[in-house]
């Protein structure tokens, strides 16, 4: 995974503009989401609790198609006491037919720096920079086989993106039979493909209760935000105006990527559920922008972002480069100023309406919601 790209230098004296939520609207013909977050700490006891040797994170399908791209997104620690095996499995359920995965590419790392993965994986995602040169992988008829595995040490993390498109190889117009899964077995003597068990538990709290990180699958795996519940609409503003703010990953108004919209095994236990994914992480976020300006002067518009739900990374894409973003704080309870990076500036001629786009990822270990800020200067 190639992480060169700029990182964006922070700024402090911005102005605090409380900002207007964005709706999100699925991009169309985008890939298959599947995001494994849950249990986002993997403990001795998930294993002691499901009685195995291994434990399935998250599993998805679909019927009548006989090709899907994927796009991944995983984040797991391992929180025991010896190395574990995490990683992705393909089950072939077809009786006659062999299956392809093929066009693997990869933003993952094990560290323990978690939020400079964070960063890199969203900057590769959006730059297109992922790790490629990945063999073909054939899938035989009734049979599993890994997609790709990792082994992790106590105290490190797992995570990040991957991408890969699974095919029909024997008739490509006949519909896939099959099952992907993300798995992790106790220590490193497991065989992945041996086990095709039911979702395990999601992972508890301090409590015991519940947590609620994300895992799931959607049709769809970029989202555009929009002033508007059904079409694109773009956030406007009024270049010479006081500036203007607009929430991306808002956990509200845009949070399409719910529980009760995504694939979950009906045959599976109650406990085997998804968890919302608020923050969209691992999703290119659309973030469409029209700057309106009606005075006598041709005008620049500058874009920045600003943190508002907690400390806020990831990686901004405008003008076809992409940038990465720092940690930056949300603003103080009465602040009148924020930190911020600021991502582009756009000229604006004189009685001229201009429609500009940048791109958005959220990195793993961030905190949303991320503030899209537009000020004239």
């Amino acid at each position: 995974m190639t992480c060169n790209q700029t990182e964006l230098a922070k700024e402090t004296n911005v102005p605090n503009v409380t900002p207007t939520n964005f709706y999100g609207i699925p991009v169309s013909g985008s890939r298959r989401f599947f995001i494994s977050d849950n249990p986002e700490t993997i403990r001795s006891s998930d294993f002691t609790n499901a009685n195995t040797n291994m434990i399935t994170l998250w599993d998805d399908t679909v019927s009548s198609q006989s090709t899907v791209k994927y796009r991944v997104f995983f984040w797991h620690l391992n929180g025991t006491s010896q190395p574990i095996k995490v990683g992705f499995t393909i089950g072939n359920g077809s009786t006659t037919d062999t299956y392809t995965v093929s066009n693997i590419n990869t933003g993952v790392a094990i560290t323990n720096n978690f939020l400079q993965q964070g960063k890199c994986a969203a900057a590769a995602l959006l730059a297109g920079t992922l790790d490629g040169g990945n063999s073909n992988i054939s899938v035989p008829k009734n049979s599993l086989k890994v997609i790709k595995e990792w082994t992790v040490n106590p105290g490190y993390l797992v995570g990040g993106v991957m991408e890969f498109d699974i095919s029909n190889a024997t008739n490509s117009s006949s519909a896939l039979i099959y099952k992907i899964r993300s798995v992790a077995g106790k220590d490193t003597s497991q065989d992945l493909t041996k086990h095709q068990g039911f979702v395990v538990r999601a992972g508890t709290d301090s409590n015991g209760n519940p947590t609620k990180h994300p895992r799931g699958s959607w049709s769809f795996s970029d989202i555009s935000g929009s002033m508007n519940t059904s079409t694109v609409q773009p956030f406007v503003y009024n270049v010479g105006s006081a500036p203007a703010s607009v929430n991306v990953s808002n956990k509200d108004y845009d949070n399409i990527m719910k529980a009760n919209t995504s694939y979950k095994n009906p045959s599976s236990p109650d406990y085997a559920i998804p968890y919302d994914n608020p923050g969209h992480y691992g999703v290119i976020y659309q973030v469409p922008l029209r700057f309106v300006n009606n005075t006598t002067a041709d005008k620049t518009v500058k874009i920045n972002l600003c943190a508002r739900g907690g400390s806020y990374l990831g990686a901004v894409r405008a003008n076809n480069i992409t940038k990465i973003v720092p940690v930056i704080s949300p603003p103080a309870s009465g602040a009148t100023t924020q930190e911020s990076v600021q991502v582009v500036s756009v000229n604006v001629p004189k009685g001229a309406t201009v429609d500009y786009t940048i791109k958005i990822s959220n990195g793993g270990g961030a905190n949303t919601a991320v503030a899209v800020l537009m000020s004239t200067i």
